[in-house]
């Protein structure tokens, strides 16, 4: 059994190994405005108007409101097209068009507001699509009407930002049909924003609501504790007063008969165990209450001041053995500790390993042989501090869960089930990450990631 607990060697582990986060993915890739027109796109990046068709919407869009972060949270017309074009030549049949497909179309002074821009750049057209790049929303669609340009100008445009190129003479149809792209896009980037904010909204509730729900049973057992050691503390006060009141009433013929009537009161045996008991009990329950609310501002209070310096990976993790001393007694603990050095919080670092070396002791004392192994080792362009146990091990239903605030196997036993949501908040705090391996029967192994101190 020994055996199995370094068969799992963490000084193979490396930064590959690790699960990515779940704030990215495949899918979290960013949407290119250099729409090129599907089956139309020539070699040098032009639309060529043979054969094309258009069809004019079968309604109007309805109004809808720029997406957040674009600096402009008014209602705006999706169908506005600002038309930047001085040659009348140009100018004349793109209104024409615009007109024809049933959308408005203003000059300069709409810039601001327009979904689309059509814009004849004179002189540099990567200068003036970088000066229409910052007088228009961000998220409008530039179309360069463009006389005379070379295939590397056409590139440099659509890399710059440019939604399409055209180049006289004019074709209505095509320009129809890029505007209408353009607001497709655009209606389309609306919603997914608008579903995006619906989501991180219920997202936010759920999570407010598990956390109340979890500080509201956290809360509730010292508190109805409290309540009924008052009860008890109340009703011994109203019958000490009373006899503390007869005997200072009494007549010098009476007295010794009160003082009899005490002494036979302090010796009946209280219900519950008592004054004493009582008031201990509503000091235990005041304390189980202050290391909650204590650990919650650990949790919901970021450190905005967090000191990055070097910090000794094998001296922390001694200081963490010795402050865990009497938690370890009777646990076989194995320290592997390489001279390595981590960029990071050295107070943070501490208080992540403390939590998990206490978890990794509970989980080994329901062993008969109970081990727990500390170990620093480098890997990569990190160091890597883990705290491994030989105890039973995570269930893959509950991997994610323990993360979670209030989540706890241990309730019955005092958990709070703050101990790894505070760990993982930490981490984030000094960017490191923390990962976390385990298999029933063979243990877990809790891993902090952290940049290396150059």
């Amino acid at each position: 059994m020994h055996a199995d607990l370094h068969q799992e060697g963490e000084a193979t582990d490396s930064r590959a190994g690790l699960t990515p986060s779940a704030d990215c993915g495949p899918g979290d890739v960013g949407c290119s405005l250099a729409v090129m027109g599907e089956d139309r796109q020539t070699t040098e990046g032009w639309h060529d108007s043979a054969d094309f068709k258009w069809r004019a919407p079968a309604a109007k869009p309805s109004p809808s409101r720029a997406p957040p972060g674009s600096g402009s949270h008014r209602t705006v017309e999706p169908q506005l097209v600002a038309v930047l074009v001085q040659s009348p030549a140009l100018r004349d049949p793109l209104t024409a068009a615009l007109e024809a497909g049933h959308l408005s179309s203003r000059g300069p002074e709409s810039i601001s507001e327009a979904a689309v821009i059509i814009v004849e750049p004179e002189g540099d057209v990567l200068a003036r699509l970088a000066e229409i790049r910052h007088t228009a929303r961000p998220d409008a669609a530039v179309l360069l009407v463009l006389t005379t340009a070379s295939a590397a100008t056409v590139a440099a445009a659509h890399s710059a930002g440019a939604f399409a190129c055209l180049r006289p003479p004019i074709v209505a149809e095509e320009v129809l049909s890029l505007v209408t792209s353009a607001l497709d896009s655009l209606n389309a980037k609306v919603q997914v924003a608008q579903l995006s904010r619906k989501l991180n909204l219920q997202e936010h509730l759920a999570s407010i609501g598990r956390m109340s729900a979890g500080l509201s049973h956290e809360l509730g057992g010292p508190l109805g504790a409290a309540a009924l050691n008052m009860e008890v503390i109340h009703a011994r006060f109203l019958e000490m007063t009373e006899l503390l009141e007869a005997v200072a009433g009494a007549t010098p013929r009476d007295l010794d008969g009160c003082l009899a009537q005490v002494r036979a009161h302090l010796r009946t045996p209280a219900p519950f165990g008592g004054l004493e008991a009582a008031l201990n009990d509503t000091v235990e329950a005041h304390e189980r209450m202050k290391a909650v609310l204590h650990m919650m501002r650990g949790l919901v209070r970021r450190v905005r001041d967090v000191r990055r310096e070097r910090v000794d990976l094998k001296r922390v993790i001694e200081d963490t053995h010795r402050a865990l001393a009497t938690d370890l007694q009777g646990i076989e603990v194995e320290i592997i500790a390489e001279e390595v050095s981590a960029l990071a919080d050295e107070t943070l670092v501490g208080q992540i390993l403390l939590n998990l070396t206490s978890n990794a002791a509970h989980a080994a004392r329901l062993l008969p042989s109970p081990r727990v192994r500390l170990h620093s080792y480098r890997s990569g362009e990190f160091v890597v501090a883990s705290v491994r146990d030989n105890g039973p091990g995570i269930p893959n239903e509950l991997k994610e869960k323990i993360f979670e605030p209030f989540f706890t196997t241990r309730r019955t036993e005092g958990g709070t089930g703050l101990g790894l949501a505070m760990c993982r908040e930490y981490a984030l705090q000094m960017d490191a990450e923390l990962s976390l391996w385990s298999l029933p029967g063979r243990g877990s192994c809790f891993r902090v990631f952290l940049p290396r101190f150059a």
